[in-house]
């Protein structure tokens, strides 16, 4: 996961040079399947989807990079990047507002899938 704070370097490289908005999509997902005959589990996979994206708006044309690599070092150069194909701006302060909302799970985990067992996740 990306920290608060290499977030907030994030963006305030991106609007320093050039951005009028940002936007970072970070998604950690582990997929398991399963396929049972009769009962009996005739197959079975796990998958790891892994990556960030980054989205720098500049009046109204955008520009858009995906990585999987979650190396602070490589997504401020991903930035950097990004902002070369931008009209750059007069740098004006960029101070960040962070609105932290927490919403109620709805839909509880009742068994983390990686440490149930494979018996576990079949049965239910």
């Amino acid at each position: 996961m990306i920290k608060k704070e290499e977030l907030e370097e994030l963006f305030h490289l991106a609007l320093s040079n050039g951005g009028d908005f940002a936007e970072v999509f970070q998604e950690e997902k582990t997929t398991n399947a399963y396929e049972m005959l009769n009962g009996v589990v005739e197959n079975s996979a796990k998958k790891k989807i892994q990556g960030v994206s980054i989205r720098i708006y500049q009046g109204l044309g955008s520009v858009y990079a995906y990585t999987n690599h979650f190396d602070l070092l490589q997504l401020k150069d991903m930035v950097l990047t990004l902002c070369d194909s931008l009209e750059q701006k007069e740098d004006h302060d960029h101070s960040i507002k962070w609105n932290e909302i927490r919403y109620e799970n709805k839909h509880p985990i009742h068994c983390d899938p990686n440490q149930c067992d494979r018996e576990e996740k079949i049965k239910l």
